[in-house]
């Protein structure tokens, strides 16, 4: 997602690999000079933002229907639960269920927000790919347009050309790009460019350690930082992070199971003192109520964990962070060119393996109760 302002101190920054933010480009022209014409491309930013601005509107849009979905069945459970006497009540309960079922088994409210999201954020994604898969498949260029403005220029045109016929494809082939990634068990779909030969012992070659280093800080890195984001323990409850749905759902289920174990408790003290339970009540209710609501509550708990799935985007986060710390460990051992080169290819691997596997874990959860 993209921050459309100067975050505070300490608030993560995102899609500063693409120079979006404001700052990012100026910070890069400092720091990479000589790679700086590989590393700016409006274009490039204009259609990635033309997409990641609708991909967050659909993902909070999907989120709120999921949490609709099952808020509403919660509701006409509760109220069913609930002996309503009431034609109202009855009433009440049904259409609430109906809204449920209706929303969680793959109404437009959620269905079609999540697919808007999906489909905007292969757009996004496919656009880092092509920005990054570039510095490994086009090294020879970007090698030459160190040396020659006219060699710097063809490169520039020859990545507009490219990048036209990328996305001329979008938006209207994005549903079949998606059944095909999430289909497809091969890497067929990784490379957007033509992969060149590494270059050889004897081969001599203009200096690239600047585009290596900019490589390094601005994939490398950057996806290790968003994978350390995503791992964060953090505190704050409106933060919402995986780690701290992790806690949230388990422990809340933990209370609740206690919670039946001592109305459990109090009814059998009650039958061992009074005899019988009939007119065992609380709040106005009779105590059985309470028993199943407590259990609805965590049947509602255990569906938005599904719609959430925040257990296993911890366990892809931690298999993803330990792939790209292996690769930035060898990536800063390797001494060649052709080894770093290589260790690059293995990045974008790596990386197009974990967008794949974000779009099958998001297109399998569902918010049902």
């Amino acid at each position: 997602m993209t921050q459309g302002r100067d975050e505070p101190a300490g608030q993560h920054r995102f899609n500063t690999d693409l120079l979006v933010n404001p700052g990012d480009l100026e910070t890069a022209r400092q720091a990479f000079p000589q790679t700086f014409h590989v590393l700016d491309h409006a274009a490039l930013r204009a259609a990635f933002l033309r997409y990641d601005r609708p991909a967050n509107a659909a993902k909070r849009r999907g989120r709120m229907a999921g949490l609709l979905a099952i808020g509403f069945g919660m509701i006409a459970l509760f109220t069913a639960a609930a002996s309503p006497s009431a034609r109202w009540q009855g009433i009440l309960a049904a259409v609430c269920g109906l809204i449920s079922i209706t929303v969680g088994l793959g109404g437009v409210l959620y269905a079609g927000a999540k697919r808007r999201w999906l489909l905007n954020r292969i757009a996004t994604e496919r656009l880092r790919q092509y920005h990054f898969q570039a510095f490994v498949c086009r090294w020879r260029a970007i090698a030459a347009s160190f040396v020659s403005g006219e060699a710097a220029g063809a490169y520039a045109d020859e990545r507009e050309i490219g990048l036209h016929r990328l996305i001329t494809r979008y938006p209207g082939q994005l549903d079949s790009e998606l059944t095909d990634l999430l289909e497809d068990e091969s890497n067929a779909q990784c490379w957007l460019h033509q992969q060149q030969p590494l270059p050889a012992d004897d081969e001599t070659i203009p200096d690239l350690e600047e585009l290596f280093v900019a490589y390094r800080e601005l994939r490398i890195k950057h996806q290790l930082d968003y994978a350390n984001y995503k791992l964060r323990s953090e505190q704050n409850p409106f933060a919402w992070s995986l780690r701290l749905q992790e806690v949230i759902f388990s422990y809340t289920s933990l209370i609740c199971i206690l919670v039946i174990f001592a109305i459990h408790l109090w009814i059998a003290a009650w039958l061992s003192w009074v005899g019988h339970a009939e007119q065992l009540r609380l709040l106005g209710f009779d105590i059985h109520v309470w028993v199943i609501w407590i259990a609805i509550l965590v049947l509602g708990l255990r569906a938005l964990q599904e719609g959430l799935r925040p257990g296993r985007e911890i366990e892809r986060y931690r298999h993803y962070r330990a792939g790209v710390r292996a690769v930035r460990d060898r990536f800063d051992q390797a001494q060649f060119t052709a080894e770093k080169l290589e260790i690059m290819q293995e990045m974008e691997r790596l990386s197009f393996d974990e967008f794949r596997n974000f779009l099958r874990s998001c297109n399998d959860a569902r918010f049902i109760i």
